[in-house]
């Protein structure tokens, strides 16, 4: 017959209990529902840390609360912020005031950029965009993110083609059937579009945005470390296929880079991620193909 001896482990006490295991047998009787009444094993462990004089048992066996003052409600706010806001009554000015201006100066300090514009939601973060491009005449059509799929197409396709022939658009230029990113809304929107280009009353041209084979070889890195494209990648057109190309100048690059930070919720952390440089390099050029018969 042989024995078998083990020296006590640090980490338990008097009743052979570890910490692990106290650990283990809590988290096992609040799966069971078993709160109310911990395990014998559990009870005797903090029964013994307690005789022992120790300070560090669970509230919930008879421990010292860690926080014995209810937490306070949200938001917390004093007479700064009451006055702020009095002064804010009283100027009359709802929008654009004097607050405004010195966040945004803060905030681009802090962050170490030239400028900064604050935005209270993604419909001013988009006008602020479309602005950014000089673009001063949209329409909304109120559909709600990840919602269009599910709308009447035919009445979508009526409000576009109104649009179009009140603009007298010479050109549209939209998603392709991919969607770009294949995002249910954008092979959507584009659909609309590109139907609506073909009813309205001046038959104006119809492009495709799309990226070239070339160009999704030269950054595969980059989309498997940002997968905007989803599971099936950029576009692939071959270069004799694209109807328009262009590459944007430093000028037109900085415009479009204001425009698309404007919507920061959806760019900032790729930005950050990948590194301004690469990202102006990512976006420097355009192609499109036809989206009609033509």
């Amino acid at each position: 017959m042989s024995i078998h001896t083990r020296e006590r482990s640090r980490e338990e006490n008097d009743d052979g209990v570890s910490r692990r295991g106290f650990l283990g047998a809590l988290v096992a009787a609040r799966a069971f529902g078993a709160v109310s009444s911990p395990p014998t094993a559990v009870r005797r462990s903090a029964q013994a840390a307690a005789g022992a004089g120790a300070s560090h048992a669970p509230a919930l066996l008879g421990g010292t609360p860690v926080r014995r003052t209810p937490f306070p409600s949200w938001p917390i706010a004093d007479a700064r912020e009451e006055d702020a806001l009095v002064r804010v009554i009283r100027s009359g000015r709802w929008n654009r005031g004097d607050n405004v201006a010195a966040f945004e100066s803060a905030y681009a300090a802090l962050t170490g950029a030239r400028h900064c514009l604050a935005t209270a939601n993604g419909t001013s973060a988009l006008i602020a965009s479309l602005a950014a491009l000089g673009v001063r005449e949209h329409h909304w059509l109120d559909y709600a993110d990840g919602e269009c799929a599910s709308a009447d197409a035919p009445t979508a396709i009526e409000a576009v083609r109104s649009i179009i022939d009140a603009a007298n658009a010479h050109t549209v230029v939209t998603f392709g059937p991919d969607g770009m990113t294949g995002h249910p809304d954008h092979v959507t929107v584009g659909h609309w579009a590109t139907v609506a280009a073909t009813l309205a009353s001046g038959r104006p041209r119809v492009l495709h945005a799309t990226k070239t084979a070339d160009w999704a070889e030269h950054f595969a890195s980059l989309h498997e470390r940002v997968p905007v494209f989803g599971p099936q990648g950029p576009p692939r057109t071959e270069e004799a296929d694209v109807a328009f190309a262009i590459t944007l100048s430093p000028c037109h690059l900085d415009q479009k880079m204001v425009a698309l930070r404007a919507q920061a919720t959806q760019t900032a952390t790729v930005i950050d991620l990948v590194g301004e440089d690469t990202y102006r390099s990512w976006l420097a050029r355009e192609w499109f193909v036809c989206g009609d018969s033509r």
